[in-house]
């Protein structure tokens, strides 16, 4: 009996011994998934305020693109004033950066990617200006999509020093992407009715007057 109880002793040590090292292996495995899943072409729309150059990664429905990410930037390989002059004159502005792992972005990390600028959206006809480095330096809203979610009059408030931003959280389809500036900062996003898309921006133009459209995008989320 004796012998029976050291034996079980000893066979429940190896087990242990044995999952250890197969648990820290399932977790390395899932974490190679879940990078091998958000490798891609991750394109963004770029924006200035008072202070900084920002982007928006362009999010869809499903992986790997499904976060709202927005950024603190500087671009290097363009001219800042041609930049500046085409978003002052509200030209759409995006990058189409080479493939590389949105986990990064995810986890608020500082690095540098080579992009396409391009003067227009980069899959619609946009025209490319060129190659640019893309120094991603802060991250400012980190947020996946959750489809599950019915109201489209949810709005999110970013601040980045002197600059202030709504940005609109993506729900069920139909839904839509929208940043706005704003002229002065909001302690709280503004109350809005629930509707379309349309009916939704026209209240935040009645709202906030002194704001100003950045981005605006239904066809990815219809």
């Amino acid at each position: 009996m004796l012998g029976f109880i050291e034996n079980s002793a000893t066979g429940a040590l190896s087990m242990q011994r044995l999952c250890k090292p197969l648990a820290f292996l399932l977790i390395i495995l899932s974490n190679g998934l879940q990078a091998h899943d958000y490798h891609g072409v991750h394109g963004m729309v770029i924006f200035t305020g008072q202070q900084a150059l920002y982007a928006s990664h362009l999010p869809l429905y499903h992986p790997p693109h499904d976060y709202q990410i927005l950024y603190r930037i500087r671009l290097v390989g363009t001219d800042p004033k041609q930049v500046q002059s085409k978003l002052a004159t509200h030209s759409l502005l995006t990058l189409k950066p080479t493939p590389f792992d949105l986990n990064r972005l995810i986890r608020k990390e500082s690095f540098s990617q080579t992009a396409t600028l391009y003067d227009g959206h980069f899959e619609r006809d946009g025209e490319p200006l060129g190659e640019v480095t893309v120094h991603f330096e802060q991250a400012l809203l980190v947020e996946r999509l959750d489809p599950s979610i019915g109201q489209q009059n949810q709005y999110m408030v970013v601040s980045q020093d002197e600059d202030h931003f709504l940005l609109h959280r993506i729900a069920s389809r139909p839904s839509f992407d929208h940043i706005v500036y704003l002229a002065a900062p909001l302690k709280e996003p503004p109350q809005l009715t629930d509707g379309s898309a349309e009916t939704v921006r026209q209240q935040l133009v009645r709202q906030l007057p002194d704001s100003q459209q950045l981005y605006w995008e239904t066809t990815d989320f219809k």
